[in-house]
């Protein structure tokens, strides 16, 4: 959300448009970090644009009272504009670390990765559910038609697509279920590492932001 809230700073620019980014609240020693970017026009605050100033501000016990948790992000722009402890507000300029940001773009690829193996996978012209309890119980099912082939018994089950669709499967067709279930995870992880050893090999900014899964 955009605040509109006039303010002017030391070197005489006026900064009329407010977002805050990052709000964490501390609640065991009662500590509000927030950190707002404040920019010279509407159009700079809804690109986020780079051509902001960043403030961080620091909320303590001792300051509280019970009001500042209503219409907070109002009130933090007027604080972090004022002096606040009779200190200027810090104004903190963002330092690229491309160590960090490795780490963050690893944690993205993974959590991708993650999502795309838990959302479900193609076979026999439907969504086959792939999380946790549903890979459980295609293995269930896969050890059971593995055993009734190996004894030359009968298996038929009715399963449950992600669209709600029914399919009949017999022993193979469910042993295939599994193997396309394990493929498809692996092409995952093929991709994700691909991701990764770009992420490695990355020394700018610009060539670790063109990354994407």
């Amino acid at each position: 959300m955009i605040f509109n809230i006039i303010k002017q700073s030391t070197d005489n620019r006026i900064f009329a448009y407010h977002m805050i980014i990052d709000r964490r609240v501390n609640m065991l020693n009662f500590k509000i970090t927030v950190v707002i970017r404040s920019y010279q026009s509407l159009l700079e605050a809804e690109s986020n644009s780079a051509n902001n100033v960043e403030f961080i501000v620091e909320i303590h016990n001792s300051d509280y009272n019970p009001d500042y948790l209503i219409d907070l992000e109002s009130k933090v722009i007027n604080l972090v504009w004022l002096p606040y402890r009779k200190q200027p507000a810090l104004i903190e300029v963002p330092v690229f670390n491309l160590e960090e940001m490795k780490l963050k773009k690893r944690n993205e690829i993974n959590l991708t990765r993650d999502l795309l193996e838990k959302d479900g996978f193609q076979y026999m012209g439907h969504i086959i559910d792939s999380d946790i309890v549903s890979a459980i119980r295609i293995s269930i099912a896969t050890q059971a038609a593995q055993i009734a082939l190996a004894n030359n018994q009968p298996f038929e089950l009715e399963w449950a697509c992600k669209d709600n669709a029914i399919i009949t499967i017999n022993a193979q067709q469910m042993i295939e279920m599994s193997v396309t279930m394990a493929t498809y995870a692996n092409t995952l992880h093929l991709h994700s590492r691909v991701k990764k050893d770009l992420i490695d090999a990355a020394t700018t900014q610009e060539e670790l932001e063109a990354i994407v899964w």
